[in-house]
């Protein structure tokens, strides 16, 4: 199902940037999407201008579903998040507010259980936030000051790490 969200307002795209932007800071991931369960992109940011987030955030969304369906056959009504963990580049995927999905991509240098924790305080941070965007109107964004569609505009790009030290 996707969200009947038809528009952020500038506020609330700041506020869930800049809550992207803490957790790829705090989990030390190297990127950080959120997304509808269509793979449809909110915000996003990376260390790495190269990510494919467009693919990535499609491709998610696509492993999350098929996971929600495990979770149905094996008597689960749902379950929260999935882990897809390699040599180098590891992926977290954890579904927030119904309709979302928080994507964090990180390597070697952090680890699943860091990503778990900062995610889940995102998670909980932007819930009440989400659960709105679910319900708001286009016309209610409008009157509040929307200025684009759910696909946001360009994002921008983190510092280099380097720039951090």
């Amino acid at each position: 199902m996707q969200t009947s969200a038809s528009a952020v307002t500038e506020n609330q795209s700041r506020v869930l940037h800049e809550a992207l932007l803490d957790l790829l800071l705090e989990a030390e991931a190297t990127a950080v999407i959120l997304c509808d369960r269509g793979g449809n992109i909110v915000t996003n940011t990376s260390w790495n201008e190269d990510t494919q987030v467009e693919t990535v955030a499609a491709l998610a969304a696509g492993s999350f579903a098929s996971t929600q369906e495990l979770a149905m056959m094996t008597g689960e009504s749902q379950f929260q998040s999935v882990s897809h963990e390699g040599e180098t580049t590891s992926i977290y995927i954890r579904s927030v507010a119904t309709e979302f999905l928080l994507v964090v991509q990180f390597g070697t240098g952090t680890t699943l259980r860091l990503v778990k924790l900062y995610t889940d305080k995102t998670a909980q941070k932007a819930h009440s936030l989400l659960t709105l965007l679910t319900h708001q109107t286009l016309q209610v964004a409008r009157t509040t000051g929307a200025s684009f569609e759910l696909n946001m505009p360009e994002r921008p790009v983190a510092p280099k790490a380097s720039e951090c030290e």
